[in-house]
């Protein structure tokens, strides 16, 4: 059986905000896996399509060189903060050419500055919109496998595929600018960015052959909100 893992491994503060005082950046993930398979005997699609937000902070007392390392520990002990991003299903080996699609994941990072908005009301409110979406829109996220369809439809279907990126970063951007609003004279939190991970097909082809092997990679988010180094882990 095969089985793949995304963790976020560390968040390093490379330019904090102008503002007074140590920043408190939180990270928010955002998973949807897609599969599709083509049921031979009864000739109808089999279609599962999951979805998973997390976040990781606010961390306080953060200014430049900080780092903060997943699982995070708290005296000893893991705290709700592990880091996992994702885990993609267990799929037989027979059924390798679906797992290692990396069409089949999408995978989008929000990193934020806190203030006085209120991280967790932002993140239900961005699992909301998107489940909403995905409710009322599944042809947008069901991906293909070679025999799946003709290859006309196929060809259509795949450069609406490649604009569904783009559409998912837009919901979690009107999300966020919806939730972080505040009365009076409060902070709104700050955006410092918003990216899709492109996960490498060779990447997975390699780990497929290779489980104990895994692959690290970093990736830079800079904005109003400060810059940020983020490293993840592909195992």
């Amino acid at each position: 059986m095969l089985q793949f893992g995304l963790n976020l491994e560390e968040l390093k503060c490379i330019k904090k905000t102008g503002e007074f005082g140590a920043d408190e950046p939180y990270v928010i993930t955002v998973a949807i896996q897609r599969f599709f398979k083509e049921n031979v005997i009864s000739n109808e699609n089999l279609k599962a399509t999951s979805i998973n937000v997390e976040i990781f902070g606010p961390f306080s007392d953060v200014i430049n060189g900080t780092k903060v390392n997943f699982p995070l520990k708290v005296n000893g002990f893991e705290n709700e903060f592990t880091g996992n991003i994702f885990h993609s299903p267990r799929i037989p080996n027979s059924e390798l050419e679906i797992i290692v699609n990396s069409e089949n994941y999408l995978v989008f990072i929000l990193l934020v500055e806190n203030d006085d908005s209120n991280p967790n009301k932002i993140k239900k409110a961005i699992e909301d919109e998107l489940v909403k979406f995905l409710m009322f829109h599944p042809e947008s996220v069901n991906s293909l496998t070679k025999e799946s369809l003709s290859t006309a439809f196929k060809s259509e279907f795949f450069l609406e595929s490649k604009k569904i990126g783009e559409k998912i970063k837009e919901i979690i951007n009107k999300a966020f600018l919806e939730s972080k609003k505040l009365s009076g004279f409060s902070n709104e939190d700050d955006f410092i960015g918003l990216i899709q991970l492109n996960i490498d097909k060779n990447q997975l082809v390699q780990l497929s052959f290779d489980i104990e092997n895994s692959n690290t990679f970093v990736k830079e988010i800079e904005g109003d909100g400060g810059i940020y180094e983020l490293k993840f882990l592909l195992k």
